[in-house]
């Protein structure tokens, strides 16, 4: 075997490792066995970093569908111990951390966003002198301002 199709065979080695087991960068580099300056050599080919692309979707994928999976069981967990099942405290936290996880990042927004009330809405009037200014005063400094600069 060459050493351009050496390469090309890691580097198909290395995305099929990612997409067949999570890993860490680290243990896949020890478990295939390559550099990290390989990995840089790959990463400037186009054709490596679509390939890339097409795994790394397909793992954000599985992780959603693990995520939705576990938030499921998590309900059926609750309603099972709300009807008088059992169901240890471990268990019960596990569940909450499952639902929570699943409502902040993957479940579905429905209807418009809702409106932060501290938010300026756009084109709204508001006056940009300080509350504590009186109006003379802020009237005093706007006439002094618009003396200066007819003068220039």
């Amino acid at each position: 075997m060459n050493m351009h199709s050496s390469r090309i065979h890691d580097a198909t080695r290395f995305l099929s490792a990612i997409s067949d087991q999570p890993e860490t960068l680290s243990e896949l580099m020890t478990r295939i066995d390559f550099k990290p300056w390989r990995l840089s050599a790959w990463m400037r080919r186009p054709q490596f970093r679509k390939r890339l692309a097409v795994s790394l979707k397909a793992m954000r994928r599985r992780r959603k569908l693990d995520l939705e999976l576990s938030a499921t069981a998590a309900i059926v967990l609750l309603g099972r111990v709300l009807a008088g099942g059992k169901g240890t405290l471990v268990q019960l936290e596990a569940a909450r951390i499952s639902f929570e996880l699943y409502c902040k990042f993957y479940r579905p927004r429905t209807g418009s966003a809702k409106k932060d009330p501290r938010r300026a809405t756009i084109g709204a009037v508001r006056s940009l002198i300080h509350p504590d200014v009186s109006p003379e005063e802020a009237l005093g400094h706007i006439e002094a301002l618009e003396g200066r600069a007819g003068a220039d």
